[in-house]
C-alpha cells in the first residue's frame, strides 16, 4: 500500500516480482526482496508509518525536559546536553529520508569507485521516494558469521584489518564516512575470498568531518601513539575544547598520569575504549566541552575497534592506522606548503 500510494501505480507495473514478506526488519523500516522487468534482484527498504512523526514527538520532549530541568540537574553544562540532542535530532531525521540515504549511497559509490575493499549497492533513482529506496541486492555473508567465514578460508586477520583501514580512509580521505558500522550492516563478498571485499548497508547514518576536528583528532591519535603528551595537551588548547588560562603543565601531567599505565601494555592490548575513559577523567577534572559533531565518529571507532577484535583478537589496532594518519601528515604538509606558494 505504502509503495502504491507513494508511486500512484500498482505495485506489479514496478516489479515483475515482489516478495511481500520482508527478508530484514528494524526499528524504523523493513525490506523486501523485489525483481525489476530486466531481471535485476533489487532490495527495497520501507520507512514505517508515522515513523518520522514518533521520533520527533520523542526527540522534542528530550529536548524540552533539558531545557526546564538543564539548570538543576546538568548546572554549567545544560547548552552542550541540549546541542548534543540538536545533533542526534539532525542525525536521525535525516536517516528517515530515503532520498537522503541514497545521495549518501551515491556519494560513497563515487568516492570508492575503484576500491579493492568495498562494495557499494546502486541506488535505483526512480524507484525511490522519501520513504522507499531501491538498490542492488547484493549477496554476502555476515560479518559476525565466523562459521562460514572460516569454511570459506577466509583470512579473518586481513579481513579485520580491512575493516580498521576501510574506516580511517573515509574519516582521514574523505571526511565523509558510514556512521552504522554494526556488524548487522556490513557483509562480506564470497566473490573475493583471497582479498575479502566488504559490503555495506544502511546509509542512514552518515558522519561529516570539518577540517579542523579532522586535524585535531589525527594529531592526537599520533601524539598518543608516540605517547607525547606535551603535544596532547597542547592540541587540547589549541582547539579549545579545554580553556587557554589552564595551566599547560598540569594538563600535560594529568594525561600522564591517565595513559601512561594504559600504554605500559603492549599496542595490540590497548583498546580505544579504555583510552577514551581515561579522556573523560580528565576532561572532568579540567572541564572539557562536549564535542556533540564527534558522537557519530566516538561511536563508529568504538563499534570498528570491537568488531576487528571480534574477528581477530590478536589485532594491532593501533599499528595498522598509524601509516594511514602518517600519510595523511605528509599530505596536509604538502598542501600547506602549495597553498602558501600560491598566496
Amino acid at each position: 500500500k505504502l509503495i502504491e500510494d507513494s508511486f500512484g501505480v500498482n505495485i506489479f507495473s514496478l516489479f515483475k516480482f515482489f516478495d511481500i514478506n520482508p527478508i530484514a526488519s528494524a526499528s524504523v523500516a523493513q525490506v523486501h526482496r523485489g525483481i525489476l522487468f530486466n531481471g535485476k534482484e533489487v532490495a527495497v527498504k520501507i520507512l514505517r508509518p508515522n515513523i518520522i512523526l514518533n521520533v520527533k514527538k520523542d526527540l522534542n520532549l528530550l529536548l524540552f525536559l533539558v531545557k526546564f530541568f538543564g539548570k538543576i540537574f546538568f548546572k554549567n553544562k545544560k547548552n552542550s546536553i541540549y546541542n548534543l540532542i540538536l545533533e542526534v535530532k539532525e542525525i536521525f531525521l535525516n536517516e528517515l529520508d530515503m532520498n537522503i540515504e541514497a545521495a549518501n549511497a551515491y556519494k560513497m559509490k563515487k568516492n570508492f569507485m575503484y576500491s579493492k575493499i568495498l562494495i557499494v549497492p546502486n541506488v535505483y533513482w526512480d524507484l525511490t521516494r522519501n520513504n522507499i529506496l531501491t538498490m542492488d541486492f547484493i549477496y554476502g555473508i555476515s560479518i559476525n558469521n565466523i562459521k562460514m567465514l572460516n569454511k570459506l578460508y577466509i583470512d579473518l586477520e586481513l579481513l579485520s584489518k580491512v575493516c580498521i583501514q576501510l574506516f580511517f580512509i573515509q574519516v582521514f580521505r574523505d571526511k565523509y564516512f558510514h556512521a552504522d558500522m554494526h556488524p548487522g550492516n556490513i557483509l562480506v563478498s564470497s566473490l573475493s575470498i583471497l582479498c575479502p571485499k566488504i559490503i555495506l548497508l544502511d546509509y542512514g547514518i552518515m558522519g561529516f568531518i570539518s577540517s579542523n576536528d579532522q586535524k585535531y583528532m589525527g594529531d592526537n591519535i599520533l601524539s598518543f601513539i608516540k605517547r607525547d603528551y606535551r603535544r596532547v595537551a597542547e592540541l587540547h588548547i589549541y582547539s579549545g575544547w579545554i580553556s587557554k588560562y589552564v595551566s599547560i603543565d598540569k594538563l600535560e601531567q594529568a594525561i600522564c598520569g591517565a595513559w601512561e599505565p594504559i600504554f605500559n601494555k603492549e599496542l595490540k592490548d590497548i583498546s580505544f575504549e579504555k583510552t577514551f575513559n581515561s579522556l573523560l577523567k580528565v576532561s572532568k577534572i579540567f572541564e572539557m566541552k562536549l564535542q556533540p559533531q564527534l558522537i557519530l565518529f566516538q561511536k563508529t571507532l568504538f563499534s570498528i575497534e570491537g568488531l576487528s577484535r571480534y574477528l581477530y583478537p590478536k589485532i594491532n589496532f593501533w599499528k595498522i592506522i598509524r601509516p594511514i594518519l602518517e600519510k595523511w601528515v605528509i599530505n596536509q604538509m604538502i598542501i600547506g606548503k602549495f597553498l602558501t606558494s600560491i598566496r
